[in-house]
């Protein structure tokens, strides 16, 4: 979540395919997986990448109502976009139902230091008082991307140790398919 233009696709396009675009192509919706190592665990993120511009909100809206995690990302070279931040995070928890729900907030672009709007302070002190994990990334630059999703991974995982997929269960096969899923990942968490 985030608005318009701050690398929420960069991001993920970074996380899932390992490749930065400089073409901005605003996003309504894109969904991705990713198969992720989470302390030695197989973990499969469904990951949603929502739109950002405000005529998307309602759909924004569903989407909180159901994810298990979130990234809240914001631009650092936009003052604005952090400004937002703590409608996104104040919505989440109101919509979701839940203060505790994982959220990890990122200042992204941190690569264009120079261009910088916001001081690290500031940005320290805010998610210390709304209690957040904060990183700062770079999509172009791979900086703390991975360690960004891994960290609302372990969260999720920690918040909910109960929700796990099949695959759990030893020798369970999948009703779709005759494929064992003994090595499947343990957990199907959204991030949106």
């Amino acid at each position: 979540m985030g608005s318009g233009g701050v690398g929420k696709s960069a991001l993920t396009i970074r996380l899932v395919q390992d490749r930065f675009s400089t073409v901005y192509d605003p996003t309504i919706e894109d969904s991705y997986v990713k198969l992720l190592n989470v302390d030695g665990k197989p973990l499969k993120l469904d990951i949603l990448d929502t739109a950002g511009q405000d005529d998307f909100k309602a759909i924004r809206e569903t989407y909180m109502r159901s994810g298990n995690g979130f990234l809240v990302v914001f631009s650092l070279i936009d003052s604005h976009s952090f400004d937002m931040v703590n409608g996104y995070i104040k919505d989440i928890r109101l919509t979701n139902g839940r203060e505790d729900i994982p959220i990890v907030c990122c200042g992204n672009k941190c690569d264009l230091g120079d261009q910088r709007q916001i001081s690290p302070e500031e940005v320290e002190e805010y998610f210390r008082s709304v209690k957040c994990c904060y990183f700062e990334t770079s999509a172009a630059r791979n900086i703390n991307v991975q360690e960004a999703f891994l960290t609302v991974a372990r969260m999720m995982r920690e918040a909910n140790p109960n929700y796990y997929s099949p695959s759990d269960i030893p020798g369970k096969k999948d009703s779709r398919s005759n494929v064992d899923q003994s090595e499947e990942p343990d957990c199907a968490c959204n991030i949106l």
